[in-house]
């Protein structure tokens, strides 16, 4: 015994300290006391008392419903002696006022809406309109531009044909083309 509780500390021992948890602190078990618990007898059933129990769900009942209707009376009392209740055209005043200021803030907020999307519509077709005079200027000057640059390589294309003629015919009449040469010798 003693041989294994000096293994088990020696092997503890090797353990870092960092990977050991503090014991638990455990409060002491409360100590019941010997008291017998109760039996409970099966009873057959017998007729009397199934009558019984009927009548004790019927009282039950009948208690449930008298207290439900006797809370709902005195509640219904108190709060009338407590809360005044308006009368009745009162009500309607007040329905038919709450009714037609939904009906005003309904139809103001339509307007408000309308005129904002028509507003929006109107800036929109705006920058439509100043985007298509945009595109057409810029087509405009692109086309213009193309036609320069067809002009020029047509011009060029002209001017490279003429003198490619005119070098033949002048190297067929015998005329010599000069050669230069980086060779300084």
């Amino acid at each position: 015994m003693n041989d294994t509780l000096s293994n088990n500390t020696a092997r503890i021992s090797e353990i870092p300290s960092a990977y050991m948890l503090p014991p638990p602190v455990t409060p002491p078990l409360p100590v019941a006391p010997a008291v017998p618990l109760p039996v409970i007898r099966i009873l057959e059933r017998h007729p009397k008392r199934q009558h019984h129990f009927r009548n004790r769900m019927l009282l039950c009942i009948l208690a449930i419903a008298c207290n439900w209707g006797t809370t709902l009376r005195v509640s219904k009392y108190f709060a009338s002696s407590v809360i005044e209740v308006p009368p009745l055209d009162a009500v309607l005043m007040t329905c038919r006022s709450a009714y037609n200021v939904t009906t005003e803030e309904r139809l103001r907020y339509s307007q408000c809406v309308e005129s904002r999307l028509n507003r929006c519509n109107r800036r929109m077709d705006n920058a439509i309109r100043n985007e298509d005079e945009r595109v057409r200027a810029v087509s405009t000057q692109n086309e213009e531009i193309v036609t320069n640059l067809e002009e020029m390589t047509s011009s060029c294309s002209r001017s490279y044909t003429t003198f490619r003629l005119a070098l033949q015919e002048w190297i067929a009449s015998g005329g010599q083309v000069p050669v230069r040469s980086n060779d300084s010798g």
